[in-house]
């Protein structure tokens, strides 16, 4: 199983204090905590870099990848598939091109992704157009909760021929309710008409709703002048000639960022291992500070101190770390604990 590391939410883990203002920590946790200050960096950095912020922020990078990437595979055993929900196509085009006249709304389908026990992202796959119109007609992807349009995808027409484009976006739900409004102005657009399902059945009524286990998807209209909100939305027959394929995605990453707190003492070491291998096999050829008298036996010393600490403290915290009850995207399951080998 791939997992697309993205540790945002732990960029400023770790502070630096400089006479600039350096970076403060979300943690409240600075890098003197473990003698590493803008002093200590302005002797050992290389022109590799363009000051002591920039090496700051790379070295503390490669530390924040190092830590995630441990965690991730320490718990690998415990991720369940990537996608609860894979591919899946809503907006059946209908034999015979039967063809729909503008109803100058909002037209689209609504995903009302139930998530507050899941991590779980929705990505947009794929968007089809199938209209009688030439031109350039921009959809929207709008979260209905805050009222936001979080993306407009452009998307070029050519009368009586399927537009295809793959925006390949995804909207993290945050463990929270998240209902996702594709549409667009169909107002002088004539549509082929497009329906939630493919029932096989011609006389049948067409359905306004489909059900999984993890969202309600409805075929929508929302006025033109009204705002994007669940009130304002009516249920449509059709949808307008817009087909969306889609997956729910399990998002391990935001869970991650929720643990954050214990996550802080295993980067700052992780952090001040690299300065400190970095001081004692690359700097002594090529620091820029020429003046520099540290000693390789204290920096010696200093780095197997830090190597034990981040040891002790990765090791407390995969021991001792719960996973969320989330049955979709973890198992719950009990495994042996175990420690990491550095």
């Amino acid at each position: 199983m791939s997992i697309v590391i993205d540790n945002t939410c732990l960029t400023n883990i770790i502070g630096l204090d400089t006479n600039c203002g350096g970076v403060v920590p979300t943690s409240g946790i600075y890098a003197s905590q473990v003698g590493i200050t803008e002093n200590f960096l302005s002797q050992i950095i290389t022109s590799d870099f363009s000051g002591v912020l920039d090496f700051h922020r790379k070295k503390l990078d490669f530390a924040i990848d190092s830590v995630v990437n441990t965690i991730h595979t320490y718990l690998q055993p415990k991720y369940k598939a990537v996608s609860v929900v894979e591919n899946f196509k809503t907006g059946i085009i209908l034999e015979n091109r039967v063809t729909i006249n503008p109803s100058n709304t909002y037209k689209g389908i609504v995903f009302d992704l139930n998530s507050e026990r899941s991590y779980l992202d929705f990505f947009l796959s794929s968007i089809e157009l199938f209209v009688n119109y030439t031109g350039t007609i921009p959809v929207l992807v709008v979260d209905l909760l805050e009222g936001q349009i979080l993306e407009t995808i452009n998307v070029n027409v050519v009368a009586g021929q399927i537009a295809e484009v793959y925006p390949l976006s995804s909207y993290a739900s945050k463990k929270r309710r998240l209902q996702i409004y594709v549409c667009y102005d169909t107002t002088g657009i004539q549509a082929y008409k497009t329906v939630l399902k493919n029932t096989n059945c011609s006389s049948c009524s067409p359905s306004y709703r489909l059900r999984n286990s993890y969202e309600n998807i409805q075929s929508a209209t929302i006025p033109l002048t009204s705002n994007f909100m669940r009130a304002n939305v009516s249920m449509s027959n059709d949808t307008g000639g817009l087909s969306v394929t889609h997956s729910l995605n399990c998002n391990h990453r935001d869970w991650l960022c929720s643990i954050s707190n214990m996550m802080v003492y295993p980067i700052l070491y992780k952090y001040a291992e690299v300065v400190l291998e970095f001081a004692l096999h690359e700097a002594p050829n090529e620091r820029l500070n020429t003046t520099d008298t540290n000693n390789a036996d204290l920096l010696q010393k200093r780095l197997e101190s830090a190597q034990s600490k981040f040891a002790e403290s990765m090791n407390g915290v995969l021991q001792n770390m719960k996973v969320p009850q989330d049955e979709k995207c973890f198992s719950c399951k009990e495994s042996s604990r175990h420690a990491i080998v550095i």
